[in-house]
Parts: structure tokens; sequence; C-alpha cells
């Protein structure tokens, strides 16, 4: 049934209703602006029916509600429903209806007993909304699904903006798509932990599942940089020996502090600053023993460090003390701070902060992962040359 012949008969409908005379005409001047879908729990079946919350454009009803709203629903190759008698609440209706199917045209219109009667109708294209995540990470909010992540500026409403048959806009919303996840709080506020370990091979290691059980196969995981240009990522996160691992889609060494936040409720975000590591790796004057000698960053509250790798099975260590280094300027004329090492080693080799809180059991966080093949300084790529101007 064309959308023009629903009216009609729902205008007829409501115009035999006791109270109003069959030669008032209605009024189509009730404006749709919004529907909202109020599913059960995922457990329904696609024929159950569902809440569908229709407001108008305000003040629709302000000045007095009707008696009577009768709304038809419709949609492609689904059963039409006409005839339902509406719950009025403010300036919307509520009906139930199965849940339109995606990619399917569906329409609504409305009768509103007054006298004379008033209309409204709507129809749009029902593109399916997906099940999407709202997350605060290192203090600003993202929407993350499975397969992508943006910054957003306010709160997801679960909602889409559809363009109607007459070229006008209108918003239908499911809430129950939205999650938020929100961080744990603690005793000192929000929770933190630093991350184990960052490897130049992409690898990002939060920390032991026992530690946190939020941490389980194949969650997503937000991560974030405090460089302004870095754009937001998300991958999966693996359990690998008791730990969860996640394989970063890029990176770029520098001296960026990592911010990842596992996509559960009550998580814990885990924290982590690249040191900048450069160096080479081989023998030295010709020798067996092979050799990582390096740089790399440090600021002004973290000054000793712990190098760790080993050579045929066996560990190899030193502590490398920065205090007495002098800043220097970088490329950008920015005072900068560079430390240097040397360690025989055949493995990777693992760079961490050494503290000693406490002198007797000095601890160390912040493990920076570079092996042979990722020590080295990526080229840079070459500018290309301008391209002469042709002769006139």
């Amino acid at each position: 049934m064309k959308l023009a012949a629903v009216l009609i008969a729902l205008a007829a409908a409501a115009a035999a209703a006791p109270g109003i005379g069959p030669d008032r005409k209605a009024a189509a001047d009730l404006s749709i602006s919004q529907i909202d879908y109020n599913p059960p729990p995922p457990t329904r079946k696609d024929e159950d029916q569902v809440d569908h919350v229709i407001c108008l454009e305000n003040p629709s009803f302000t000045e007095a509600n009707p008696e009577t709203v009768i709304v038809s629903v419709r949609v492609q190759d689904q059963e039409e429903m006409t005839g339902i008698v509406g719950v009025v609440s403010g300036d919307c209706v509520t009906v139930a209806a199965p849940m339109p199917a995606k990619n399917k045209d569906v329409q609504y219109a409305l009768v509103a007993k007054f006298d004379p009667p008033r209309t409204g109708a709507v129809k749009f294209t029902f593109e399916e909304i997906e099940q999407q995540s709202q997350i605060t990470c290192n203090a600003k909010k993202y929407k993350v699904t499975d397969s992508s992540v943006e910054e957003i500026s306010g709160d997801l409403d679960g909602c889409r903006t559809a363009e109607t048959a007459d070229n006008n806009e209108f918003k239908y919303c499911q809430s129950s798509q939205v999650t938020k996840m929100d961080q744990l709080t603690d005793d000192d506020g929000l929770a933190e932990s630093p991350a184990e370990s960052l490897a130049y091979s992409k690898e990002l290691t939060l920390g032991a599942t026992t530690a946190d059980t939020t941490l389980s196969d194949n969650i997503n995981v937000v991560v974030v940089t405090d460089v302004g240009s870095d754009e937001p990522q998300t991958a999966k996160l693996s359990v690998v020996e008791g730990k969860g691992v996640v394989e970063l889609v890029s990176f770029k060494r520098g001296t960026a502090t990592y911010t990842a936040c596992p996509v559960v409720k009550d998580f814990t975000a885990y924290t982590i600053t690249d040191l900048d590591i450069i160096g080479t790796h081989g023998t030295v004057n010709g020798g067996a023993s092979s050799y990582y000698q390096f740089g790399f960053n440090y600021d002004g509250s973290q000054k000793k460090f712990k190098a760790i790798s080993s050579t045929t099975g066996e560990e190899n260590t030193i502590t490398i003390n920065c205090k007495n280094m002098d800043e220097v300027m970088d490329a950008e004329n920015t005072a900068t701070t560079r430390c240097y090492g040397y360690l025989e080693a055949d493995e990777a080799l693992s760079l961490s902060y050494y503290i000693e809180t406490d002198p007797t059991a000095p601890t160390i966080s912040n493990s920076i992962i570079v092996d042979s093949t990722t020590i080295t300084r990526p080229e840079e790529p070459e500018e290309p040359e301008p391209e002469e101007p042709e002769d006139p």
C-alpha cells in the first residue's frame, strides 16, 4: 500500500471515531523527527516485537494530547501492521512491532485524534546500527567497533541519520547497541598500570592475566599516544604464555607515551614510554662476539637504566647511569637528552627503567625491546625530485 493511501485509511479510521465528524479533513502537519528502537536482550527472535518510540518535532502535542494515536508500520518483505493504537508520552508515541531488517524500506504513518485529525508519515531505508562501544582513554572519548576506532566529542547515542523519501533528515536510534566502558577506580583515582614491554617489532605486552582478569583472548584494545598527529588504533588482544599481548597496527620509534585501554568494563589503562633506541648490532674489530652499540632518549626524572640480553643462553646485563649527560639540541633545535650503552649479546635487547626506591631490592619497568633487525635507524623515504616545467 502506498504511503498516501495508508494515511487516508488511518485518517478515515480516526474521523470515524466518536466525537469526530466524517466531514472533518485530516491535517498532514505532524513531522516525525526520531524513532527509537528498544529491543529486549539479544536472545530475541527476528519476529519478536520490540518497542518503536516515534517522536515528533516539538511542540506537536504540547497544547493538548490527542485522545488516540493510530499507527501503521510497514517493512519491506514483512507483514504490514495497521491500526495499532499507540501509547502517548509527551511528543512521542510507542507501538510494538517487529524490528526492521537491515537494508529494507520502512514506512511509518500515524493519525492523531484531534478535531480535525492530524497526520504524519516517514519513509526511509533502514541500515543496521552496528554494535559499538564508547571508551575514555587518556582523557579522550572514542567510538570503537570490531574494525575501527574514532575520536568523538560527545557521548554515543546509537543513532543514524537517514534521508526520507521527501529529502528531509531524521534520526533512528538503538541505544542498546551502545556499551559504555568505564575505567576502574581505586584509592588513587583511575586505575593505571605500567605496560610490561614495547617491542619495535610492534608487539605491546600489557601484563599478566592473573593480575588483571579482564585481559582475555580476542578483546579489543584501544591504543593512543601523546603525539597529537598520531591516529588512535585498535587491535585484538591475544593471551600468550599468560600475558596480554597486542600487535600494533602502526608503530614509529620515538619518545611517545602509549596508553592502551582494553575495551571491557572496569578496565585498567596501561602506559609505556618509548626510548627512541637507535644503534647497531654486530661484531667489533673482527672479533667473534656480537655487540649492541646504542643510544636512547631519557627524561629528567629517570636517569638509571638496565640493559638485558643474552649470549649463548647466558644473561648479560649492564646498568647505565645517565645523570652526568648534558642536553643537546636536535635538528628542530629542541633540547634532548641522549645516553649510550654497549652490551655483548646474540639475542634481543631489553632496555628498562632501573628503579631504586628500595636500594636493597631494585626493580625494572618500562621495558623497550629491540633486536638486530629493528635497532638500526629506518631509512627515511627520499623526497621526490620536483618536476621541471614543460617548455611552452
